[in-house]
Formats: structure tokens, sequence, C-alpha cells
């Protein structure tokens, strides 16, 4: 095949030193590692709306950011936005805090696109130093040492669970000539990186999960934060997940078992409260967001971490 133009998308905002680190490490990569020499890729940055240095930050590594207003951005839209933009047939898209983790990271992530019958190609995300052990098992157990491949959804299948569909576009190389086909949704409040592995499966193509394409990635949020970011997720996930509620519960309740032993086994006993809440208003947000379209509309924006999302699109 002829040599893939790559484009990295960064959606920026206030992204402060990290965004410098992330910049740096791309800048760091070797682009012979992989199975063929990588181009230098283009950045496209779109930033909506820093009120920090994010935009000098850019501009002293020779970037002129699209720039929108905070109002305009959507998870799935502004993607589609970079997708568009971008002049690349392999499209890489990276958060602007998750940082690569070492120089090999670019051409591990991209290798598997070689293969025309891989979509999309994710990689794993590493705790960042001073990370808790809470969220270091979150971590951990969401995004695991050992590679896996999502094979297609076969014809007539009518359902698909959460655990066939998890895909991550914090840290991801995906085939544009596929994002044409299964572009990002823009009516989610979030989990549009899903509903694209979802779409993708559906169209016969494969996810790779390399996790020799690390970047250090992780955040801390209150509680109050988990529940809205949860609730979210819920409200997302429902119409794009088959699980029954019985099926969400197991997992759940697997996640949580195996996060006290992780705790127990590593001495974090006083992390061992804190944890069982952490998790109860998890799984208390998570039913709160699947049950979202039952709530009266007043409440909904109460309760979600983008509050924004039901004033621009649900009045």
């Amino acid at each position: 095949m002829s040599q893939p133009r790559l484009s990295i998308i960064l959606l920026t905002l206030n992204g402060g030193q990290p965004l410098a680190n992330t910049l740096d490490a791309i800048a760091a990569q070797d682009l012979a590692a992989g199975p063929s020499p990588l181009p230098p890729p283009e950045i496209v940055a779109i930033d909506s709306g820093s009120r920090d240095g994010t935009l000098a930050v850019l501009r002293a590594r020779g970037l002129e950011p699209h720039r929108i207003p905070s109002e305009q951005f959507s998870h799935g839209g502004t993607r589609n936005l970079g997708a568009r933009l971008a002049q690349g047939n392999w499209l890489i898209y990276l958060s602007q805090d998750a940082v690569p983790a070492h120089p090999r990271w670019l051409a591990n992530l991209t290798r598997h696109l070689h293969d025309p019958q891989v979509a999309a190609a994710f990689g794993r995300q590493l705790p960042p130093a001073g990370m808790d052990p809470i969220g270091t098992f979150f971590l951990e157990q969401t995004y695991p040492p050992r590679a896996f491949r999502h094979a297609p959804t076969p014809p007539g299948a009518e359902r698909t669970s959460i655990q066939r569909i998890f895909f991550s576009n914090v840290n991801a190389a995906i085939r544009k000539e596929v994002w044409a086909r299964c572009p990002f949704p823009e009516d989610l409040i979030m989990s549009e990186d899903q509903a694209f592995a979802r779409a993708a499966l559906a169209a016969g193509y494969s996810l790779v999960y390399d996790p020799e394409a690390g970047v250090t990635h992780g955040h801390r949020y209150s509680l109050p934060q988990l529940f809205r970011r949860q609730f979210d997720s819920g409200y997302s996930l429902r119409g794009i997940a088959g699980d029954s509620f019985a099926e969400v519960a197991r997992l759940g309740l697997d996640y949580v078992w195996t996060e006290m032993r992780y705790l127990a086994r590593g001495g974090h006993w006083a992390h061992l409260p804190y944890a069982l809440l952490h998790e109860a208003v998890r799984s208390l947000g998570f039913a709160a967001g699947r049950n979202g379209h039952r709530l009266p509309d007043w409440l909904r924006p109460r309760l979600s971490l983008h509050s924004h999302y039901w004033t621009t699109r649900h009045g």
C-alpha cells in the first residue's frame, strides 16, 4: 500500500503544562520504529475557548489552532470537525493531557492499520505519577497489559455488550475511510467512541487494543463529579450497548470484588471504606443515567457533568 498520511487531532481547552508535555512527546516519536517508516504527522488542534496559555503553547510549536466557541463543542461533533480538517488518511485521536509514554507510541498504535480489515486501534492508559490506588486499579483493570482484538459483529446480532464495544479515543488511530462510513454521532453527551466502535464492528471491521501504545493519562474526580460523569455515561450508553440491568450489575459487582482484593493485597486498607463509597456513587450515577429518559427535563441538567448539552440540544 502507499505510504499513509497521518493527522494527530488534539482538542484543547486550558491545556496548560500537560498539553506542552503531550506535544513534546509527539515531537520525540521515532517514526522509523514501525513495520515501515512513518511520515511526519500533521497536528490538527481545535481549541474551544482556552483562557490560559494554551494558544501560546501551540503557536510556540508552529501550530495555529482552529478556534470554535465553547458552546459549539461536543465530543462527537468536534472530533468529526477534526477529521474533516485533517489531510491524513489515518486519524490519530489524542487527548490534550494524554502523554505518549515512549518514542514508539505512534509506530505501535498505527502498525495495525496496515491490515485493511482493522478499522481502528487504541492504546493503553497508564496512571500518572501520584495517582491514588483506586484510580490506579481502574486504569489497570480497564486497560490491561494484554492485547486483544474485537472481531466484527456477526450479521443479525440483536445486542452488543458493553465489553464488545469497548474503545477509547483518548488514544486511538482510526482509518479515515472507516470514519467516513461511521462518523461519531453528534447527539450524544459522551461515549461517542463506543458508538463508533459499535458501528465499525457492525460494518464488518475489527478493532485492536495494543498495550504497547501507551500514554500516561488519568483523572481525579470528586464524588459529585464522579456521579455526574457516570450519569452522562449511563445516559449515552443506554442507546448503544444492549446489556440488561442484571448483566450490568454483575459486571459492577465483579469489578468491586476484584478492587477490594486488589486494595487488600496491596496493603491499602485505609482506602477500602472510601473505595466502597466511590463505587456506590459510580453505580448510582450510571443507574440514574440509564434511566435518565424517565427523569423530568429540569432534573437532567442538574445531574449531568455537561449541563450545556441539555440547553443547546434539548431546550
